[in-house]
């Protein structure tokens, strides 16, 4: 795991959601930088921690922890929605949302993470998917 590439995306980019097709040129980061694709080598990370957690040495997890690393991202995802949820609710004082509704940008009630969120059809995806494994 390239952890220097990694840290650079984090600075560039201010998170540690790097998208899995994501990879710096040949040469972007400068010298002591092996550039590729870091969000391939983020998503095997996972991976391999959702297999065996101790072939992740401590040090490095606890660095990448620090920087607010997601572990399982599909968790995230659902935390983050219900985040939405609840948001939404203490606004408009229903938890009714259209599906065509987009989370503001820029607007300091909603979680930053959120902003320009289509939660409304996140949240109706969410609602198929358990409806589809309660039926199973």
């Amino acid at each position: 795991f390239d952890l220097s590439s990694f840290q650079k995306y984090y600075e560039l980019y201010g998170n540690t959601k790097v998208p899995q097709k994501f990879s710096f040129q040949h040469g972007e980061l400068g010298t002591g930088h092996a550039g590729g694709y870091i969000g391939a080598q983020v998503n095997n990370l996972r991976a391999y921690a959702k297999i065996d957690p101790k072939c992740v040495p401590t040090e490095l997890r606890q660095t990448l922890d620090s920087m607010g690393f997601v572990w399982d991202v599909p968790k995230h995802r659902l935390e983050l929605a219900l985040k939405g949820v609840f948001t939404y609710k203490s606004i408009y004082g229903h938890e009714v949302i259209p599906q065509k509704f987009v989370v503001p940008q820029d607007d300091p009630r909603w979680e930053r993470e959120l902003w320009g969120t289509k939660l409304g059809m996140t949240f109706l995806n969410i609602k198929r998917q358990y409806r589809s494994t309660d039926n199973r």
